[in-house]
C-alpha cells in the first residue's frame, strides 16, 4: 500500500517544482508514503501535502491547485483531498480539533501492516473492567497507558519476525470502519504491544473461554473527545470482546537497551519514584559543582 502526494505553497497557491519550471511536471516534488491508516480508511484517492511557514494566513489555507480541501494536519504538514473525503474525516474525528491533534497517526508510515478477522479484549486500564470475560484483576495487569497484549502468532504475522526470535514491544497504529465487526463505529488509535501468550488467562465463566488475539487498553483509542465537558463528540467503545477486522501497523519494535517511557510510568510507577528522586539528588549535586573543573 503506497500513496504518491503532490507538493504545493499554500501562499502561492501553486506545485512546488525542484527546477521552479511550472511547466516541468517531471520536477513536480512528490512524496511516498507506505502503508497508512490514511490509504486504509480513504483508499485509491489523491492526495496533496501544503507548505506553510510560520507567516503564513489562515485565508491562505483554503488555496490549492485543484480545489481540494485541508483534511488533516500533523505539525506544519498540511494535507489535502477531495471534499468528499470530509464525510469519512467527520466519522474519524468529529471534533475538529483531533484532526490536528491526531494527524500524525494516519499519515505515519508503518514498517509492516495487515489486515484481519480478530479477537479483540477491550479492557478498561483504570479498572481492569473487560466485559467479564476475564478476571478483572488479571486484565488490569495486563494493560497500561496505551499499552496492550498481542499473542505470539499474530505478533509473527504483523512483524514478519520468524518463531523463536527475540520478541519486541511493538509500537503500533490500528483501526477499523464501520461494518467491520461487532463495533460499528470507524475507531483509530496507537500504543505498544507486548507479545504475550493469552492462552493461560483466568477466564470470569469456565463455560466461555473465548480464544483471544489481541488486548487493547481504552487509552489506545483516540478521537472520541472523551475529555468534553458536554459529552463525548464520539460514541466511546465499552470494554468487551469485539470480533472485527481490523487494520494493524507495525510502526516500530523496541530497541535493546531502551525502553519507551510510556511503557515504564504504568508499569513501573513506585520504581519511577525512587529513580527520579535518585536522579534530582544527583542533578543538584552537580549543579553545585559545575562551575569548578576539578570537582566536575
Amino acid at each position: 500500500m503506497t500513496l504518491e502526494l503532490k507538493h504545493f505553497d499554500t501562499r502561492l497557491n501553486q506545485w512546488v517544482h525542484s527546477d521552479n519550471d511550472s511547466s516541468n511536471f517531471s520536477s513536480l516534488i512528490k512524496e511516498k508514503l507506505q502503508n497508512t491508516l490514511l490509504e486504509f480508511f480513504l483508499p485509491d484517492q489523491d492526495f496533496s501535502f501544503g507548505a506553510k511557514d510560520q507567516w503564513g494566513k489562515v485565508e491562505e489555507l483554503y488555496n490549492h491547485p485543484d480545489g481540494d480541501v485541508l483534511l488533516l494536519s500533523s505539525k506544519s504538514r498540511l494535507l489535502y483531498g477531495s471534499p468528499e473525503n470530509l464525510t469519512i474525516i467527520e466519522k474519524l474525528c468529529p471534533d475538529r480539533k483531533d484532526r490536528g491533534a491526531y494527524g500524525s497517526i494516519f499519515l505515519g508510515e508503518c514498517r509492516h501492516a495487515i489486515s484481519e478477522k480478530l479477537n479483540i479484549l477491550v479492557v478498561d486500564d483504570a479498572t481492569g473492567e473487560n466485559g467479564g470475560i476475564i478476571k478483572p484483576e488479571q486484565a488490569f495487569k495486563l494493560v497500561g497507558d496505551c499499552y496492550g497484549q498481542i499473542s505470539p502468532e499474530l505478533y509473527s504475522s504483523l512483524t514478519e519476525k520468524k518463531p523463536g526470535e527475540e520478541y519486541r514491544v511493538v509500537q503500533h497504529r490500528f483501526g477499523w470502519r464501520e461494518g467491520d465487526g461487532q463495533d460499528s463505529t470507524f475507531r483509530f488509535g496507537k500504543g505498544t504491544l507486548r507479545p504475550q501468550h493469552l492462552s493461560n488467562l483466568s477466564y470470569a465463566d469456565p463455560n466461555n473461554e473465548p480464544k483471544i488475539d489481541l488486548i487493547l487498553p481504552l487509552s489506545s483509542f483516540k478521537g472520541t473527545d472523551k475529555d468534553n465537558p458536554n459529552g463525548a463528540t464520539k460514541p466511546q467503545i465499552k470494554p468487551g470482546l469485539y470480533t472485527q477486522q481490523i487494520w494493524l501497523g507495525e510502526k516500530a519494535l523496541s530497541q535493546k537497551g531502551k525502553t519507551a517511557i510510556s511503557q515504564v510510568i504504568p508499569s513501573f510507577p513506585g520504581g519511577m519514584k525512587d529513580y527520579l528522586e535518585e536522579l534530582e539528588s544527583r542533578a543538584s549535586k552537580l549543579s553545585e559543582i559545575q562551575h569548578d573543573p576539578r570537582e566536575v
